[in-house]
């Protein structure tokens, strides 16, 4: 099902990843045992600075440990014994939470000296952000048992406050200004730094729809210098215009931190069907392979910190549909309502048969 694929790396590391591609050999407890030079921007040549080997999956397996599906797909994958070789190694575990907003905290750090990190202000923010939601979706099916999951979105255009902050849904406000004790979330523990909030935000209210038209009649994907200030950018437009400007309004002050927040989640698939409504009126569109991207975003650099390796580019032409899901229609006029209303299922392949063929 998988096998080991060795990275050639520019100094020594020693290090394997996950357990079940480690060998003996290796005598870290960790799995990370020497000493690396610093300064290092961890983002480029994901992931040559923590390991020396990973696995990468064949045919239609996913997983760091190619022991699932690939988004879209379903049946009985595994079809070998336990390849595990039993050793000295300690692992910690986390819960499936923590985990997913870790991922988003190691992807939005920036580099050293630099506003640029893995996953925005550039090229690869929108389809690192739908592989993100691709993981928590899948987890959430493992840990609940129910297949037929898909997370839900929240269109903000269709409202001027955020009409999901109530104890139906994430939590009401309350007489103390905080989360109101009686909503499910009110126990909720979240790890971010201390900061005070800005008394005069820059964004006082939501995204509207003529935002969203505006945005969804950008020509082009993105423009040089390929950051936030690119002009007439679809990508910078969608980022700056309404994942910066929700994050405001919902004091997501802290970019790395801010999917401590379940609503970050809710808010994201939203821009992924905006996403995918704007690539079916933008067939000839490509993701830019060019040396003035930063290196961590370049079209074949390898999103970190997914595994396995999938490089930026890897999902463009990849529709939902062939991802598994799609957006049902709701009652919104403006173009970017067209194939929304809730995230489905489009129907999974079965994974074993089309590998066998």
């Amino acid at each position: 099902i998988a096998t080991s694929l060795l990275l050639k790396f520019y100094f020594s590391v020693e290090a394997q990843f996950p357990r079940p591609c480690m060998t003996p050999e290796n005598g870290s407890p960790s799995g990370f045992s020497s000493v690396l030079p610093k300064p290092v921007d961890y983002w480029v040549d994901w992931p040559r600075v923590f390991y020396d080997s990973v696995c990468t999956c064949w045919g239609n397996y996913d997983g760091y440990d190619c022991n699932q599906c690939l988004p879209g797909w379903t049946g009985q994958c595994l079809q070998s014994n336990d390849t595990t070789v039993e050793g000295n190694y300690v692992f910690h575990n986390t819960n499936v939470y923590d985990l997913y907003v870790w991922m988003h905290y190691y992807s939005a750090k920036s580099s050293a000296g630099s506003e640029n990190n893995a996953a925005h202000r550039a090229p690869a923010f929108i389809f690192w952000h739908r592989v993100f939601l691709l993981f928590i979706e899948g987890e959430m099916r493992e840990l609940t048992g129910n297949q037929d999951f898909y997370i839900p979105y929240w269109d903000w255009t269709r409202t001027n406050h955020c009409n999901i902050c109530t104890n139906e849904y994430f939590g009401g406000v309350g007489q103390d200004g905080l989360i109101d004790s009686t909503s499910l979330f009110s126990k909720w523990k979240v790890r971010c730094p201390s900061q005070s909030l800005p008394d005069n935000p820059v964004y006082k209210t939501l995204p509207i729809a003529a935002n969203a038209e505006d945005t969804m009649a950008t020509a082009l994907f993105d423009t040089p210098p390929f950051d936030k200030t690119s002009w007439n950018s679809f990508r910078n437009k969608l980022e700056g215009r309404f994942n910066s400007k929700t994050g405001q309004i919902l004091e997501w002050h802290n970019v790395p931190t801010a999917a401590n927040d379940p609503i970050f989640t809710l808010h994201h698939t939203f821009i992924d069907k905006l996403l995918e409504t704007w690539l079916q009126d933008h067939g000839e569109a490509t993701y830019h392979d060019t040396d003035h991207v930063h290196p961590a975003q370049r079209a074949q650099a390898y999103m970190a910190p997914f595994f396995p390796l999938r490089t930026n580019n890897y999902y463009w032409g990849r529709d939902t549909q062939s991802l598994g899901y799609n957006y049902k229609e709701h009652s919104l006029s403006h173009s970017a309502a067209r194939n929304s209303g809730r995230r489905g299922a489009a129907g999974r392949h079965d994974c074993k048969n089309i590998l066998n063929k």
